[in-house]
């Protein structure tokens, strides 16, 4: 009975010392234990690191803003979220240049440079995230003594001044984001070198200035780039070499130069607000064509034109009114469309309203040439507003999307032509006139081709002298919030003329959630293969295919704030194009 309980004893005293010998191996070195403390301390003792208790603390721990990851009893991965976000205060402050905000900032005693130090006898570190702690000053060079790193991520602070040289030096950088801070020197010209394993590089919304850094084509492992929102002038160079890039955005800067070769494997460029010369630049321009001013007729002239709006010359009827075929007493044979007028309008609003919507003149935009108003406006009684387009011979956009229509159906080539051509003139539309035009009703059935095979845009603009115009301040709403929402509700419905473009003309007939679901399939690695149309498959080459997909998962993206400009939506439809005959061997 003896020896039995012996060997009880014997078994519970190895269990303990196998337990506590993990557990001892779990624990990290007091130093590095010490060199976190002190990092807390530097930070002012954030709430999230409350869970650091004093030197005793197991700190290998994990939670939802805080991650300490340790091998061998050295910290591998530091993670710390704070809650000192700076978006408000960046609206608030566009002249920060560094100095200690009470709220906003850590403290006046705050020392970058002791902080950097403090961090680098973390020698074993792999992984650096501090995001929205309040962290400021200039990044001192010291922070290449981590030279393990292979993420580091210091974005949303409040860091400026010039990005230090010696981070080029660390070549086991595969991601670095530096972005939303308030760096205003320039991009170093040596930023990094052909040894360099980065993928991912984001200076985004930050104050630097001078050119491009040419360094950085030559990083060929680099998979995403993003500068945008910053001050960066001058002219881009050749953007081949880096055979790995998937994501560009150098939007909102000071570029001046055409658009430089891209590589292949390319899927999202957006270059908006840049100054850019040629695509996208000439879409603002005012179309020049060979067609009659706009000009007032009487309704004795269109009843002649239409035989008295007779049944034979009725086209259909949509939101906004019916639409008749008619013929000028000059032969020249145009649609007109009879729509209500609202009584809220007085005499002098209605015809500003009318006078900008004839100054829309583009190629891609199918002209108005005339208007008659029949009735008193602002009277009580029954008042028409008749709206005299030129006539668009070769039917719809629509009709070419499927072999079911009997006639030519558009290859891959086509169709993008067609969505380039009406992207361009959507662009015009906001950006061309003040204030834009917005809410177009963008519908592949809107979209006619005419007889030299060209695109047009109708129904647009409509918005302005119909029921539903005005909307501003609902809910509370600002103006400014409004005209966003108006701008990404037309860049959300060509995403769907995109999408149509792609599958064909039967997703049209099925309800937008349905069209939402059958989207995801995108997503998947081979579920596009059994969706996009057989004729688009057939004629098409996987990059540009490939990057036309993408700009359409983001324009119908649920959330608003995630959908890209018109002007990046066209960006990208070029890119696609040049990639599509390049492939082509055009």
């Amino acid at each position: 009975m003896g020896s039995f309980q012996d060997l009880v004893l014997v078994l519970l005293c190895s269990v303990w010392c196998v337990f506590h010998a993990v557990n001892c191996n779990a624990q990290l070195q007091s130093s590095q234990t010490l060199v976190l403390l002190q990092l807390k301390k530097h930070l002012e003792y954030p709430k999230p690191l409350d869970i650091w208790k004093d030197r005793w603390t197991n700190l290998c721990s994990s939670t939802q803003q805080v991650n300490v990851s340790c091998n061998e009893n050295f910290v591998t991965e530091l993670l710390i979220i704070g809650d000192k976000t700076q978006s408000k205060f960046r609206e608030e402050h566009e002249g920060f240049d560094g100095y200690a905000i009470q709220d906003q900032t850590l403290s006046q005693g705050f020392s970058m440079d002791s902080f950097v130090a403090t961090l680098a006898r973390l020698t074993n570190l792999r992984v650096l995230k501090l995001v929205s702690l309040g962290i400021w000053g200039p990044l001192p060079d010291r922070i290449h003594r981590l030279y393990d790193l292979q993420h580091l991520d210091l974005s949303s602070n409040f860091l400026y001044g010039s990005i230090p040289p010696k981070i080029s030096t660390m070549v086991n950088l595969q991601t670095l984001n530096l972005g939303d801070n308030f760096f205003n020197g320039t991009i170093p010209t040596l930023f990094f070198n052909s040894s360099s394993n980065l993928s991912y590089l984001s200076l985004k919304n930050n104050k630097l200035k001078g050119h491009f850094p040419n360094s950085i084509l030559g990083i060929n492992t680099l998979n995403e780039i993003d500068i945008s929102n910053n001050n960066i002038s001058g002219g881009l160079q050749d953007f081949n070499g880096l055979s790995n890039l998937e994501h560009l955005d150098l939007s909102w800067n000071n570029l001046d130069s055409t658009l430089p070769p891209m590589p292949k494997g390319l899927k999202n460029l957006f270059l908006s607000r840049n100054s850019f010369s040629g695509y996208v630049s000439e879409a603002a321009k005012f179309g020049r064509e060979d067609l009659p001013l706009c000009r007032s007729y009487s309704l004795e002239e269109l009843k002649e034109a239409t035989n008295n709006f007779d049944n034979p010359n009725f086209m259909g009827e949509n939101l906004y009114g019916k639409l008749y075929r008619g013929k000028l007493e000059s032969g020249m044979q145009v649609v007109i469309r009879c729509l209500p007028l609202s009584k809220k309008y007085t005499i002098r609003n209605f015809k500003l309203r009318l006078d900008l919507l004839a100054k829309l003149r583009h190629p891609h935009l199918v002209s108005l040439l005339g208007h008659c108003i029949d009735g008193v406006i602002g009277d009580q009684s029954d008042t028409n507003v008749f709206l005299v387009y030129e006539f668009v011979s070769n039917g719809s956009f629509q009709t070419y999307l499927s072999e079911d229509s009997g006639g030519k159906v558009y290859n891959w080539s086509e169709r993008l032509s067609v969505l380039i051509s009406i992207a361009k003139a959507i662009h015009f539309l906001h950006t061309g006139m003040i204030p834009g035009f917005f809410k177009n009703r963008l519908k592949t059935n809107n979209i006619l081709i005419n007889e030299h095979w060209m695109a047009k845009l109708s129904d647009y603009g409509l918005s302005i002298i119909s029921e539903e115009t005005d909307a501003c301040g609902v809910n509370g709403e600002s103006p400014d919030s409004m005209q966003m929402k108006r701008l990404e509700d037309d860049v959300y419905s060509f995403g769907f003329i995109i999408l149509e473009a792609l599958v064909g003309p039967s997703l049209s007939a099925k309800r937008e959630a349905l069209m939402l679901h059958e989207r995801g399939s995108f997503n998947s690695q081979d579920g596009w293969k059994q969706i996009v149309d057989p004729i688009v498959m057939s004629t098409c080459s996987k990059e540009s295919l490939s990057i036309v997909i993408s700009i359409s998962n983001k324009c119908i993206s649920p959330e608003s704030w995630s959908r890209p400009s018109i002007e990046d939506v066209l960006w990208n439809l070029q890119y696609a194009s040049q990639v599509q005959a390049t492939a082509d061997g055009v």
